[in-house]
């Protein structure tokens, strides 16, 4: 399958089961040993059954929409707002694996939007562009986050790759005692201009993965979305968050 072809499956998968509210979309879309980094859900399509009586199909607040879709290879990543589990919006990113034309294994990351660093949500998708720059703005990303995020200290060359509005903001970040403090990168998931980070490390004084999502044009950091959640010290289906 190619990654048009898994971003066509989750995309599908999520109209169906978010949208449509058809909880038989999980037998559609979802291996049976579906595996479970979501650390309040418990795992294999049984669990995520579970969960979308509660959460979904009897829950008449609950909504959800999507901006950004992100396919790389068995990955895809999509940047959603849900609303219906509190009195604040959730924004944040679902990743999905897929094997063998079903959605195999998913790892979130969501946070109060309040408390987000994430732009409204665009009334339609954003489709990614300028997709042979791949490789190249995966390579930007890696460097700019080795150079300037995970080691909070940067150079000129990080700095120029970077429009000074985003490297001004993860300064500012970076320098503040109770903000984020990058220990680990994960996964990158990568298609044209877009490059999602999965990473862990500190925040607030407490254990917290981080996704980050570039935009990179013309070989620019031209946008920084990001979002944090706090690990719990318990996982329901026994699995990390990353």
């Amino acid at each position: 399958m190619s990654a048009i072809d898994n971003k066509r499956i989750v995309t599908s998968a999520l109209d169906e089961l978010f949208g449509a509210r058809q909880i038989a979309a999980i037998d559609r879309y979802f291996a049976e040993g579906y595996l479970q980094h979501n650390p309040f859900v418990a795992g294999g399509a049984a669990g995520l059954k579970q969960f979308a009586r509660d959460a979904i199909i009897d829950n008449e607040h609950f909504s959800a929409s999507r901006s950004v879709v992100i396919a790389d290879g068995d990955r895809v990543a999509v940047l959603s707002r849900y609303t219906g589990f509190g009195a604040d919006a959730l924004v944040g990113f679902d990743v999905f694996r897929i094997e063998d034309e079903r959605l195999a294994e998913h790892w979130d990351c969501l946070q109060n939007e309040s408390q987000s660093e994430v732009p409204p949500a665009a009334s339609t998708p954003i489709e990614a562009v300028d997709g042979p720059a791949t490789e190249a703005n995966r390579r930007l990303v890696a460097a700019f986050c080795e150079e300037l995020v995970l080691t909070a200290e940067g150079n000129r060359a990080a700095r120029l790759a970077c429009a000074a509005a985003v490297s001004d903001a993860v300064e500012r970040s970076s320098q503040d005692p109770e903000r984020r403090r990058y220990q680990r990168t994960y996964q990158t998931i990568a298609e044209g201009n877009w490059v999602l980070v999965m990473s862990e490390g500190q925040a607030w004084g407490k254990p917290h993965v981080f996704y980050d999502l570039f935009d990179v044009r013309q070989g620019q950091v031209c946008g920084l979305w990001r979002v944090a959640q706090a690990i719990p010290q318990v996982s329901v289906g026994g699995l990390g968050m990353l």
